[in-house]
């Protein structure tokens, strides 16, 4: 993912229509590229600003869980980077996606990947 490269390559775009995350990963991927990956700090800060734009209290990215892989993103990287709300990941084994949580600094926060809300996709290399 060019991200970790150069955020001028990129563009982030908030679709201010809710989906499943499921949903969310479909209408990227034929419209875009893909839900949006955080591996820094930086880019973190880049997508909080993208979704302060948007109507609801969270926003889909691109990170979900399999029992396989553990804690993935859907462009099939992987990254130590972290940005969990405290507490988060819990324990319960149908919240399998994530969202950034506002009212919690933009903290991710799993949740169970039926619930509709807002998502960002990216554009680019």
């Amino acid at each position: 993912l060019v991200f970790r490269r150069s955020f001028s390559r990129c563009k982030l775009i908030l679709i201010k229509e809710k989906k499943t995350w499921w949903e969310a990963l479909r209408y990227c991927r034929e419209n875009h590229v893909d839900l949006v990956s955080v591996h820094t700090e930086g880019i973190q800060s880049w997508v909080e600003n993208k979704a302060k734009n948007a109507s609801t209290d969270n926003v889909w990215v691109g990170l979900r869980h399999t029992c396989a892989q553990g804690w993935i993103w859907s462009d099939g990287s992987n990254s130590s980077y972290t940005h969990w709300k405290p507490g988060e990941p819990d324990s319960n084994v149908s919240d399998n996606c994530v969202i950034l949580w506002t009212e919690s600094e933009y903290r991710w926060y799993d949740l169970g990947c039926q619930r509709p809300d807002l998502f960002i996709c990216y554009e680019g290399e």
